[in-house]
C-alpha cells in the first residue's frame, strides 16, 4: 500500500481532490435517490441509495474533515469553467440514471485513490463503496426498463397458478402465443401454486417476446 502523502503540498492537492471528488460524489448520489424516490417509486432502491450516502459521508469525514472544508477554493479551481455540451443535455429517464451513475462511480473512484496518499487504510472502503455504486446502478436500470415495459403492455394476465409445473408452462405458452404482453400472480390460499416455479415457467416462455411477470401481494 502506498505511503501517505508526505509534503505539505502534496497533502494539499490531495485533500482539495478528494474534498471536490466527495462532493460531485454526493450529488450525484443524492439526484439517483430522487430518481429512485419520485421517478421509480421504488422504496428499497431509494433506501440503498440513501445508506450509501451516509456510508460515504461517514468516510468523508474521516478523509477530509473540517480540514477539507478549510481546502475549498471554487474561485482558484482551474476546471470550474470547463464544460461540455453534453453536460447539459439529458435524453430522458435512462439516460439521467448513467450520467449520474457514471459521475458517482468516477467520483468514487478518484476518491479511492486520494485516499492511498490521505488515509490508506480507508481505500478499501471507498472501493467497496464503488462496487455498491455499480451495483446500484444496474439494479436502477433494470427496473426502470421493466417499468417501461408494464406501461407498455396492452394484454396483461392475473394468473392464480397451476397444480404441476408442466401445467403452468402449458398455460404460459398459451397466453404468450395468444398476444399476451404481461402476467401478473394473485397470491392464493395455497402457496404452492405460486411457487418460483411458476415465475420461471412463465419467464422462459415469455422472455423471448418480452413480456413482463409480476406478483402481486
Amino acid at each position: 500500500m502506498n505511503a501517505p502523502a508526505s509534503s505539505p503540498s502534496e497533502r494539499h492537492g490531495a485533500l482539495r481532490a478528494a474534498e471536490a471528488a466527495a462532493n460531485r460524489a454526493g450529488e450525484a448520489a443524492r439526484v439517483l435517490e430522487d430518481i429512485a424516490r419520485f421517478m421509480l417509486n421504488d422504496p428499497h432502491l431509494t433506501q440503498q441509495l440513501k445508506d450509501l450516502r451516509h456510508r460515504m459521508h461517514s468516510l468523508r469525514q474521516r478523509l477530509t474533515g473540517e480540514e477539507g472544508v478549510r481546502m475549498r477554493d471554487t474561485r482558484g479551481d482551474v476546471g470550474t469553467g470547463l464544460s461540455t455540451p453534453q453536460e447539459h443535455q439529458r435524453q430522458g429517464t435512462e439516460a439521467l440514471i448513467g450520467a449520474n451513475a457514471s459521475r458517482l462511480q468516477q467520483a468514487l473512484r478518484s476518491l479511492e485513490e486520494m485516499a492511498k496518499l490521505l488515509d490508506p487504510q480507508a481505500a478499501p472502503h471507498w472501493e467497496q463503496l464503488r462496487y455498491t455504486a455499480y451495483t446500484l446502478h444496474k439494479a436502477m436500470q433494470v427496473t426502470w426498463q421493466a417499468q417501461q415495459r408494464l406501461r407498455a403492455a396492452r394484454v396483461y394476465v392475473l394468473l392464480d397458478g397451476r397444480e404441476t409445473a408442466d401445467a403452468m408452462e402449458r398455460l404460459a405458452a398459451a397466453l404468450v402465443e395468444a398476444g399476451a404482453d404481461g402476467s401478473a400472480a394473485l397470491r392464493p390460499e395455497r402457496e404452492r401454486c405460486l411457487s418460483s416455479t411458476t415465475a420461471q415457467t412463465w419467464l422462459c416462455c415469455a422472455r423471448p417476446t418480452g413480456c413482463t411477470w409480476a406478483r402481486k401481494n
